[in-house]
């Protein structure tokens, strides 16, 4: 794909270049375009990348939080459960009593 093509370039992410600078680009018009555009997309995948990470992360957490909710839920529910068929014991054992 890179035959008969001469690409030299100092790419910088810095915002606050003082002076453009120029840059002569030979070879094949096709392919140099092809070169920047796949640049280009890989730039943009490399920042949805990142982004998907973040979202990833943010549910990661949201899935403890969750998860530590829905045991201390059961665990309420079940003390309550047990809490309920205790009272019913009382009540029983006492109707018993009056029975007899």
């Amino acid at each position: 794909m890179l035959n008969g093509v001469q690409l030299s370039m100092d790419l910088n992410d810095d915002a606050l270049l003082e002076e453009p600078t120029v840059t002569q680009v030979k070879g094949n018009r096709k392919l140099i375009q092809a070169l920047l555009t796949l640049q280009q997309k890989v730039s943009l995948l490399n920042q949805q990348y990142l982004l998907l990470r973040g979202d990833m992360l943010y549910l990661s957490n949201e899935m403890n939080v969750c998860r530590h909710w829905v045991v201390q839920s059961f665990r309420a529910a079940l003390q309550s459960q047990s809490q309920d068929a205790s009272n019913l014991q009382t009540r029983f054992e006492r109707l018993s009593k009056v029975l007899n």
